[in-house]
């Protein structure tokens, strides 16, 4: 239910919302899946079978998904260079290059290519190795050690490196979003209380909370995990907190509620393969909805968010099926 409602809000956020809309989903929504993940975190008995488990699926994801955006997007962009008179994309043998040194380095920022949402991917794989590192070189109060590093790596990240969007493997916005991984680590021991709260009083908390993030948000402007990029760096953590419990507390409602609950968790098993596809779609529906000639902004974004949806199905098939091969499972 949560990661389900987390994608949704990312599919949503890719969508043309107006700016106080798309910032407050990007107050919270990717720190909401860094969560999540850390939730899930498991220790492993090596590095070999934490890279086995943990790295080699989600590397492999990457480049599929980041090979895929880079042709459709060198594609789209001719196309509107052919057809509408858009600026002239640089040259193929040029761009060829530059994603081969994009895709090494593990980041589009530092050749002017594009990898798409699943960059994210790259940074989540990132943080886990680095918590990985942390949980085996730390001996005793590894909790307490674990959280001072996260302050500190929150702290060089949010502050420090706040714009800087091209370093490897967006390293800044890892050292950023690894606070989230442990806060999720931590919330691990409370999932069954959580559970345990009643729908009464997470509407109520709900409603709260969606009044002071939207608040919050209205102040401190535009939160970018992907550019590192805050306007208000140290509303960073509490907003995106506050963003994470408001998802908790509407995950709580809505589990009572049978259509959504079988709706979110098609979105929260899919996630990270709608990760993937979502945006090629998403910019194909807006075209195609935009040659019918519907105009009201509204409709146009319930049509295109609804059929983004739909089409990731069968694109879901494709990615659960590499992801069986990837980890030699059979039907």
């Amino acid at each position: 239910m949560f990661k389900g409602l987390a994608i949704l809000l990312v599919v949503v956020g890719h969508l043309n919302t107006g700016s106080f809309i798309h910032n407050l989903i990007y107050s919270f929504h990717l720190p909401a899946f860094i969560f999540v993940s850390g939730i899930f975190f498991k220790e492993r008995k090596n590095i070999k079978e934490f890279f086995q488990k943990d790295l080699k699926s989600l590397i492999i994801l990457f480049l599929f998904f980041a090979i895929i955006w880079l042709i459709f997007d060198y594609v789209q962009r001719y196309a509107m260079f052919t057809l509408l008179g858009a600026d002239k994309p640089m040259q193929i043998v040029t761009y060829l290059k530059n994603s081969a040194v994009a895709l090494l380095l593990g980041n589009a920022n530092i050749t002017g290519v594009s990898f798409g949402p699943v960059w994210y991917l790259v940074m989540i794989a990132l943080i886990r190795a680095i918590y990985y590192a942390l949980n085996k070189l730390i001996k005793g109060k590894k909790i307490i050690c674990v959280s001072i590093i996260s302050i500190i790596c929150y702290i060089i990240g949010a502050f420090a490196l706040n714009g800087v969007s091209n370093m490897p493997y967006y390293f800044a916005s890892a050292l950023t979003g690894l606070i989230f991984f442990h806060i999720g680590r931590l919330f691990k021991t409370k999932t069954k209380t959580a559970e345990n709260i009643k729908p009464v009083t997470a509407t109520i908390g709900a409603l709260i909370l969606t009044v002071v993030l939207g608040v919050l948000v209205w102040f401190t402007e535009s939160t970018n995990l992907g550019n590192n990029a805050y306007d208000v760096p140290v509303a960073v953590l509490p907003v995106a907190l506050i963003g994470i419990a408001l998802l908790v507390c509407t995950s709580i409602v809505l589990t009572k509620v049978k259509i959504f609950t079988k709706f979110l968790s098609y979105l929260g098993e899919n996630s990270l393969s709608i990760m993937g596809w979502h945006s090629e779609i998403r910019i194909v529906t807006l075209f195609a909805v935009s040659l019918i000639g519907v105009d009201n902004k509204i409709i146009k974004l319930i049509i295109v968010l609804l059929a983004t949806l739909l089409l990731c199905v069968p694109f879901n098939k494709i990615t659960n099926l590499l992801i069986k091969v990837i980890n030699h499972k059979k039907e």
